[in-house]
């Protein structure tokens, strides 16, 4: 993740940790960026730092993302819902069928099992795969609508 972090900097992207898990997550996110100023990566102005305490906090840090990198199931869901690009690090089952579900099975790689050079490659091509929003909101809007027919069906079964 460090190598990863440092290549999105040396590439002039800027970076926000997303918390998906206050506690847990906020130990990776200090022992990164412990590792890239021990490293001499110059970090003023390039972390970008965005209150996340709640889920409104989440879902707006999320849409002021251009492409979000995410190993928690929400912050991948939510991402969809915004029709945010994702690269999922997944480890859990229920990432892999999400992210199948979208049709991005190239995007979801194995957390601790790809490289750095890999993720930069397929961030920089989430950012440049020009229609691919359209074809994500067309799925959320899918869903949705999905969705909505089983909220009716329950509610009108009582």
């Amino acid at each position: 993740m460090v190598e990863f972090v440092r290549s999105l900097l040396a590439e002039g992207h800027q970076v926000m940790f997303l918390k998906g898990e206050a506690t847990y997550d906020q130990v990776v996110i200090d022992d990164v960026v412990a590792e890239l100023r021990a490293s001499g990566v110059d970090l003023s102005g390039r972390i970008v730092d965005f209150p996340m305490a709640t889920v409104e906090e989440l879902v707006d840090a999320l849409a002021h993302c251009h492409v979000v990198v995410a190993s928690r199931f929400h912050n991948v869901l939510i991402g969809y819902m915004l029709g945010r690009p994702i690269l999922g690090l997944s480890y859990q089952a229920k990432t892999d069928s999400l992210m199948a579900e979208f049709g991005q099975t190239r995007y979801c790689r194995p957390i601790g099992h790809t490289t750095a050079d890999e993720l930069l490659s397929l961030v920089t091509e989430l950012l440049t795969n020009e229609g691919a929003q359209d074809d994500w909101a067309s799925i959320v809007r899918g869903k949705r609508e999905e969705l909505d027919r089983q909220y009716d069906r329950i509610f009108k079964a009582s």
